[in-house]
Protein backbone atom coordinates (compact mmCIF):
# COMPACT_ATOMS: atom_id res chain seq x y z
CA UNK A 1 0.00 0.00 0.00
CA UNK A 2 1.42 3.65 -1.00
CA UNK A 3 1.85 5.94 1.51
CA UNK A 4 -1.11 7.95 0.00
CA UNK A 5 -3.41 5.13 0.41
CA UNK A 6 -2.47 4.76 3.74
CA UNK A 7 -3.00 8.38 4.60
CA UNK A 8 -6.54 7.87 2.78
CA UNK A 9 -7.22 4.64 4.83
CA UNK A 10 -6.28 6.62 7.90
CA UNK A 11 -7.99 9.78 7.06
CA UNK A 12 -11.34 6.91 6.99
CA UNK A 13 -11.36 5.33 10.14
CA UNK A 14 -10.31 8.55 12.14
CA UNK A 15 -13.65 9.55 10.47
CA UNK A 16 -15.65 7.24 11.83
CA UNK A 17 -14.36 7.78 15.30
CA UNK A 18 -16.80 9.48 17.97
CA UNK A 19 -14.84 9.38 21.38
CA UNK A 20 -13.12 12.80 21.68
CA UNK A 21 -10.66 10.57 24.26
CA UNK A 22 -9.84 8.32 21.66
CA UNK A 23 -9.31 11.28 19.34
CA UNK A 24 -6.99 13.34 21.29
CA UNK A 25 -4.62 10.47 22.00
CA UNK A 26 -4.74 9.55 18.32
CA UNK A 27 -3.95 13.37 17.53
CA UNK A 28 -0.96 13.48 20.50
CA UNK A 29 0.45 10.60 19.12
CA UNK A 30 0.49 12.11 15.39
CA UNK A 31 2.03 15.46 16.81
CA UNK A 32 4.65 13.73 18.51
CA UNK A 33 5.30 11.82 15.40
CA UNK A 34 5.06 15.01 13.49
CA UNK A 35 7.47 16.60 15.69
CA UNK A 36 9.98 14.04 15.58
CA UNK A 37 10.17 13.72 12.19
CA UNK A 38 10.54 17.30 11.75
CA UNK A 39 13.54 17.55 13.73
CA UNK A 40 15.31 13.97 13.16
CA UNK A 41 14.52 12.81 16.54
CA UNK A 42 13.11 9.59 18.08
CA UNK A 43 9.56 9.98 19.36
CA UNK A 44 9.98 10.44 22.90
CA UNK A 45 7.33 8.58 25.19
CA UNK A 46 6.80 8.79 29.10
CA UNK A 47 7.52 6.11 31.61
CA UNK A 48 3.85 5.30 31.97
CA UNK A 49 3.51 4.85 27.73
CA UNK A 50 6.92 2.73 27.86
CA UNK A 51 5.52 0.56 30.56
CA UNK A 52 1.60 0.73 28.90
CA UNK A 53 3.22 -0.56 25.87
CA UNK A 54 5.46 -3.61 27.57
CA UNK A 55 1.71 -4.61 29.33
CA UNK A 56 0.33 -4.52 25.92
CA UNK A 57 3.18 -6.90 23.84
CA UNK A 58 3.19 -9.31 26.86
CA UNK A 59 -0.90 -9.42 26.89
CA UNK A 60 -0.53 -10.10 23.02
CA UNK A 61 1.58 -12.80 23.49
CA UNK A 62 -0.03 -14.50 26.18
CA UNK A 63 -2.69 -14.54 23.92
CA UNK A 64 -4.55 -12.17 25.38
CA UNK A 65 -5.61 -9.71 22.14
CA UNK A 66 -8.39 -9.66 19.82
CA UNK A 67 -8.26 -8.95 16.21
CA UNK A 68 -9.11 -5.09 15.57
CA UNK A 69 -12.51 -6.79 13.08
CA UNK A 70 -13.28 -8.46 16.54
CA UNK A 71 -12.65 -5.34 18.52
CA UNK A 72 -14.60 -3.51 16.00
CA UNK A 73 -17.80 -5.82 16.81
CA UNK A 74 -17.22 -5.41 20.48
CA UNK A 75 -17.91 -2.01 20.66
CA UNK A 76 -19.19 -0.67 17.02
CA UNK A 77 -20.40 3.01 19.25
CA UNK A 78 -16.91 3.83 18.65
CA UNK A 79 -17.00 3.32 14.37
CA UNK A 80 -19.92 4.73 13.65
CA UNK A 81 -20.38 8.08 12.38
Amino acid sequence: MSVIELKKQLHQEIEKIDDESILNNLFQITRNVAEAEINNDRVQITEQERRAIEEGRREIEEGNAISFDDFKKKYPKWFTT
